[in-house]
């Protein structure tokens, strides 16, 4: 069973699932949610928390991750930021699934078990792969998921 890791942008979800371990975990799919940031902020909350469920139904996770951006300055930032990560828990309780939050921060070395000599952005590519397309945008998704994975 996987783990679900999401990373939120403007107008995206991103989002990857990996089993395993921590210090060997198994790539088992990522993608790219779109949904519009403008729309009124209920259509907001109710469009993320589709997407949420869906994923949660289809991939069927022991535990979800989620990277909490902080980088929040606006009104419109914190809507699209951290709206639907409050629905994302909600779904999460419905689902009995557990989720854990992250920050860019929570993101060590120590945690991912890597020498410092090496990014945290290499080994990812090293140990997950780079798998196409828009890998590079899911990274903090990625990063957030094998960051929920048992050692």
């Amino acid at each position: 069973m996987a783990n679900l890791g999401f990373d939120l942008g403007k107008d995206n979800i991103f989002w990857c699932a990996l089993d395993g371990a921590r210090g060997a975990p198994v790539y088992v799919a990522h993608g790219v949610e779109n949904y519009r940031v403008d729309d009124y902020r209920e259509d907001l909350i109710v469009k993320s928390g589709a997407i949420f469920l869906r994923l949660i139904n289809r991939i069927k996770p022991i535990k979800v991750a989620y990277r909490l951006s902080l980088d929040a300055a606006s009104s419109d930032q914190i809507a699209y930021l951290h709206f639907p990560i409050a629905t994302l828990i909600s779904v999460c309780r419905q689902a009995k699934v557990p989720s854990s939050e992250f920050y860019t921060r929570s993101f060590t070395h120590k945690l991912f078990g890597l020498d410092k000599s090496e990014s945290k952005e290499d080994a990812c590519d090293r140990l997950i792969g780079e798998h196409a397309p828009n890998w590079k945008r899911i990274r903090n998704a990625t990063l957030a998921c094998w960051a929920s994975l048992d050692v």
